[in-house]
């Protein structure tokens, strides 16, 4: 076995992580030898308890490497990469901290090492408001040449980069998973999108790995590492988004939230970073200033919608706003009667104005 080769073999021997593999490439002069060293030689190095060494000799059997033989096959079909830390293909990014991946599965690219890049991350479960932000927000970036990091997951971090996706831009996928169990399953046509527009899909998993809870916070190291810069959009007090910003302050990065209502589940977890040092931002300029991008001239969803309406769809309108509002409130601050609010909210409907994301409630549509 070469290194690569050898890195590979660790790479899929569950019980050895990424550290232990570092750790042992840097211990032994010829490391290509540790899948022919004796397990009281491997012993004497201390690295690798009585348990791991156990897994490490049963990865020499042939059944073992048999399976490990067909999973590269499947990684070349599919075009997989598989980089280590001791390639130059390595991003530089990463390079710095101790905890980073020894190695990474990457299908696509990684995001070049000048290529700006933010990461946005946020609840799962996020409401309608943290939805139109993130998608917002992200379509501004893609179209101003900011790429966006995330994790693929439900809510924010899919909002996200569809939304980068839709500006035209690049957008890199951290998994939690191996990169052929795509999670949530419904996201595999983002993932395929991402590739196809000059993105990337990237895990330090082996190719089958389930996505098993204790991967995520391994993976949110990543994302961390990967951005230059970190956005939340929407989280919870106790939430996976604020492990990535602790991550991402360890790592010196500026972090950076957008503020939601006091009482909002969702907004505490923003808001509290905001009161301990994150910078508010209000808008996608705010960030783009911070990597001294000038902000695209294009149409920009936060300017105001220039159309004419006729007096009570005017009144109907103006009474709803991007948080999904009650039919009964809408009637309530109107003073319509319900039949001609109902009128009204179809015909805003028509006019792309207004959508209904829940039943009963409506709000303005910024796509």
């Amino acid at each position: 076995m070469n290194q690569k080769e050898l890195i590979y073999w660790l790479s899929n021997i569950k019980e050895i992580g990424a550290i232990k593999v570092r750790k042992l490439m840097d211990h032994f002069k010829e490391p290509p030898d540790l899948f022919s060293l004796e397990p009281e030689v491997i012993k004497e190095s201390q690295i690798l308890s009585n348990r791991e060494i156990k897994s490490l000799l049963a990865a020499r059997e042939a059944s073992f490497l048999k399976n490990l033989e067909a999973q590269r096959k499947q990684m070349e079909e599919k075009k997989i990469s598989f980089i280590t830390e001791w390639e130059e293909d390595y991003p530089d990014r990463l390079r710095p901290f101790p905890d980073r991946p020894a190695y990474l599965y990457v299908l696509g690219r990684l995001p070049g090492n000048k290529e700006p890049t933010l990461g946005m991350v946020g609840a799962r479960a996020c409401t309608y408001y943290g939805n139109d932000i993130a998608k917002r927000f992200g379509r501004e970036f893609g179209a101003s040449g900011i790429s966006v990091v995330s994790g693929l997951a439900r809510g924010i971090d899919s909002c996200s980069q569809r939304g980068c996706l839709e500006g035209g831009g690049k957008t890199y996928a951290v998994l939690g998973s191996g990169l052929l169990r795509i999670y949530p399953e419904e996201h595999e046509g983002l993932a395929h999108k991402i590739v196809q527009a000059g993105g990337g899909l990237i895990s330090e998993f082996p190719i089958h790995t389930p996505p098993l809870p204790s991967n995520f916070p391994m993976r949110n190291r990543i994302i961390a590492g990967l951005s230059d810069k970190l956005l939340v959009v929407e989280a919870k007090y106790r939430s996976g988004s604020l492990i990535t910003v602790s991550m991402a302050l360890d790592q010196g990065k500026d972090v950076f939230a957008i503020p939601g209502r006091i009482d909002d589940p969702f907004s505490q977890g923003t808001n509290h970073i905001i009161q301990n040092g994150a910078s508010l931002v209000t808008h996608p300029q705010d960030i783009c200033k911070e990597f001294r991008i000038q902000y695209p001239n294009s149409e920009s969803s936060d300017t105001k919608i220039k159309v004419h309406l006729e007096k009570e769809l005017d009144v109907v309108y103006s009474v709803i706003c991007l948080f999904p509002k009650n039919i009964h409130v809408i009637i309530e601050e109107t003073g319509m009667s319900p039949e001609k609010v109902l009128s009204c909210l179809m015909q805003l409907e028509l006019l792309n104005l207004v959508k209904e994301p829940l039943k009963n409630y409506y709000a303005r549509r910024r796509e």
